[in-house]
């Protein structure tokens, strides 16, 4: 399970419109499914049922803690040779500060340790060594990505299957969804 704030549509239109010669172009990379793209708050790891609801309500008291968030997706990078991702500017420091509040949250009840936060949608991966080439030709076609503006209001809890996606990737299905403020 992971907690992520979920892209509005105009961002994930922007998004197709800006990947979607690269998908073509770059076959040898992996493509994020649309359905993976979301800003990623923590990963709770696999948590036994006894305490999805014990997660819950530390979720929703993290979420009442912080403010909406205005964000937009605005350039793009690379972790290493392997993972081109869409950068998130506006608000980000307190997106950092929610996050690390919905990892408290989580970590109380499951045990997952704290990760670093990183303000991004992950786009694609390098299938193999390579493929990093291409990985960096993609990074120059998102030159001047810029999407709409939102107001993240939420925050969604998310189980991830993987392997159980229509298209072979993972399949997410909310569990709950936290208004913030």
């Amino acid at each position: 399970m992971f907690t992520a704030i979920e892209l509005p549509p105009p961002v994930r239109d922007a998004l197709r419109a800006a990947t979607s010669s690269l998908r073509t172009r770059y076959p040898e990379l992996r493509w994020s499914a649309e359905a993976a793209w979301h800003l990623t708050l923590a990963f709770h790891g696999d948590v036994e049922e006894s305490q999805v609801t014990e997660l819950k309500r530390g979720l929703a008291d993290a979420a009442r803690g912080h403010r909406a968030l205005e964000l937009r997706l605005e350039g793009a990078g690379r972790f290493g040779r392997d993972v081109l991702w869409a950068r998130c500017v506006g608000d980000v420091d307190e997106a950092g500060s929610l996050a690390a509040s919905v990892q408290a949250a989580g970590a109380r009840i499951t045990g997952t340790g704290d990760r670093r936060f990183r303000a991004h949608v992950t786009l694609a991966r390098a299938r193999h060594r390579s493929s990093a080439h291409a990985l960096r030709d993609a990074l120059t076609g998102l030159d001047g990505l810029c999407t709409p503006s939102w107001v993240a209001e939420d925050i969604v809890l998310l189980r991830s299957e993987p392997g159980a996606g229509a298209d072979g990737g993972s399949r997410y299905t909310e569990l709950g969804r936290y208004p913030l403020g």
